[in-house]
């Protein structure tokens, strides 16, 4: 009976250490720093992490959640908005976990924080095209998530990155079989953990969701993606990272007058910020393609001959021969 008793006690004592867990203090800003990052709040949420950093320098959660604001902007305006205030916010909150796991061990919670902020390093190198460095970064990511969750199972944080990269890796080998027969990779498993992290995760469980709505459509599961987006939309009317959801959705399922209408709207909300130039473009460029496969060409035709005029759609070679190419189209008639 003793002999048990101390098996039970180790058992609970190396559950508190590393089982994963948010600091209680945490409770009052994590659900409204990921309420502004989905609503494009950006100022906003990093003022708040800011504020955090200022109160408490020798946490690291306000700084990783600084460092997911920054990435998560950049991922909204598709480019690096600061890229040293990026590097800066980075290297602090890389080394503030390594002082906390010098300070308090290693734990599921600590080593979920610093593969995130690898995660986020890694996009960033994605956005400025240098892949090498992007691989190394989410490769290392990658690793000690699944250090995370080996510590502790119920940990669904870690499923967000370790769902997309197992869904995203079966998708590479089912379009490079050929050269890729080796490549390991499980759709299913992928899309189970991003379940599983919808359901739990307080940080990342929205961007799973956000996911899965753009693989239920990928996946021809139409009825999944339409409930999550209802849902999303509902709950964040003025997301940016929904409407491209339910943009992609309706043009999957040939509704060009919907998808159309997200477009616009998408287009109009990226015009009210400097930083959303290009986007503003680009979802422009959509609403046209649209509105053509809707039978409204003459209002594509409007919406080509103004781009075509845009500084921003002048120096994108890919978009402005895109655009030039579809007005061509409307002009000889061609559907």
């Amino acid at each position: 009976m003793k002999c048990k008793l101390i098996i039970l006690l180790c058992c609970a004592v190396s559950s508190g250490v590393y089982s994963f867990s948010f600091p209680e203090e945490s409770d009052s800003y994590r659900g409204l720093i990921v309420e502004q990052i989905l609503n494009s709040q950006f100022n906003e949420a990093l003022s708040i992490c800011d504020s955090l950093i200022r109160q408490n320098p020798s946490d690291p959660l306000p700084s990783v959640l600084k460092l997911a604001v920054i990435g998560m902007r950049n991922v909204d305006f598709e480019k690096v908005v600061d890229s040293a205030g990026f590097i800066s916010s980075y290297n602090k909150a890389i080394d503030l976990v390594t002082e906390y796991q010098k300070r308090e061990g290693i734990s599921s919670y600590s080593k979920t924080l610093e593969g995130l902020c690898k995660a986020i390093h890694a996009t960033f190198y994605l956005h400025i095209k240098s892949y090498i460095p992007s691989l190394q970064n989410g490769f290392n990511a990658l690793k000690l998530l699944q250090e995370a969750k080996d510590l502790d199972s119920s940990n669904a944080e870690a499923d967000f990155f370790l769902g997309l990269y197992d869904y995203a890796r079966a998708e590479l080998r089912s379009r490079l079989w050929w050269i890729l027969f080796w490549y390991p990779g499980n759709r299913e498993s992928g899309i189970r953990k991003l379940e599983n992290c919808s359901r739990s995760a307080e940080l990342t469980g929205t961007a799973a969701k956000l996911s899965l709505c753009d693989i239920y459509t990928e996946e021809k599961k139409p009825e999944r993606s339409l409930h999550l987006i209802k849902e999303l939309e509902k709950r964040y009317p003025q997301s940016r990272f929904v409407l491209w959801s339910k943009a992609k959705y309706y043009e999957a399922i040939q509704n060009y007058s919907l998808a159309a209408a997200a477009y616009e709207k998408l287009s109009d909300s990226y015009a009210l910020v400097p930083e959303g130039e290009y986007n503003s473009a680009v979802t422009r460029n959509k609403l046209a393609h649209m509105l053509v496969m809707n039978g409204e060409k003459e209002k594509a035709s409007r919406i080509c001959e103004k781009l075509l005029c845009d500084k921003t759609v002048i120096n994108d070679k890919t978009m402005r021969k895109d655009t030039e190419r579809l007005l061509e189209r409307i002009r000889n008639g061609d559907s």
